[in-house]
């Protein structure tokens, strides 16, 4: 009977994080669905208040879910996904929904402390999320390009002021960045984005 149990103890533990993972592709899952939710009928066909009030619930219940799923997963590398789609602004806090202002508008009570707190929550969160050492790789890429299009976009901002600029090495920073991520899902997405006349008229820097 001891051997037994033994056993039973061995098999739960060697069953425990596949177990977890499940867990945890469920959760993720279930976050990303929020993503797509939809009205209950056409947003045109919506009413000031009833826009408002899916706005609302779909914003609590993705803070909800999303609060959820760090807990539970605090090592999930995805957990990053969920902090990079977190909204300071969503959900607002609604107390209450007023009769319309003059320009149509529901009144609004905020629960303003309620609303400072999240706003802090999801800075402080985007903040980890900056020193992270353990981004998913669409991550990884979303931040290489959003580095890649700073940089491009001030060559670009001293070419439109006759100020002198040079495109040249971007050529080779988009062969990299489409090297390592290229098999990506968001990479069909990704275009060249260095003109051939920009290379053959800009100057070398001075």
């Amino acid at each position: 009977m001891r051997s037994r149990f033994f056993l039973f103890l061995a098999v739960a533990g060697a069953l425990a994080p596949a177990v977890a993972g499940q867990t945890a592709d469920a959760d993720f899952a279930a976050f990303q669905a929020l993503a797509r939710r939809q009205p209950p009928k056409p947003a045109a066909e919506l009413s000031p208040r009833e826009s408002i009030e899916f706005t609302e619930s779909l914003g609590q219940e993705r803070r909800t879910a999303a609060l959820a799923f760090l807990a539970a997963h605090p090592a999930d590398p995805r957990r990053w996904n969920i902090v990079n789609a977190l909204n300071p602004s969503s959900p607002r806090f609604i107390k209450e929904i007023g009769a319309p202002g003059e320009n149509g508008v529901p009144r609004l009570t905020i629960d303003e402390a309620a609303a400072a707190a999240w706003k802090a929550r999801v800075a402080e969160l985007k903040e980890a999320m900056a020193r992270a050492s353990d981004l998913p790789e669409d991550l990884v890429e979303q931040r290489a390009w959003s580095e890649f299009a700073r940089d491009f976009r001030a060559v670009t901002v001293a070419k439109n002021a006759g100020k002198p600029h040079d495109y040249t090495p971007f050529e080779a920073r988009f062969a990299a960045h489409v090297a390592r991520f290229g098999k990506l899902p968001s990479m069909p997405v990704r275009r060249p984005t260095i003109s051939v006349r920009w290379r053959k008229t800009s100057r070398a820097p001075v």
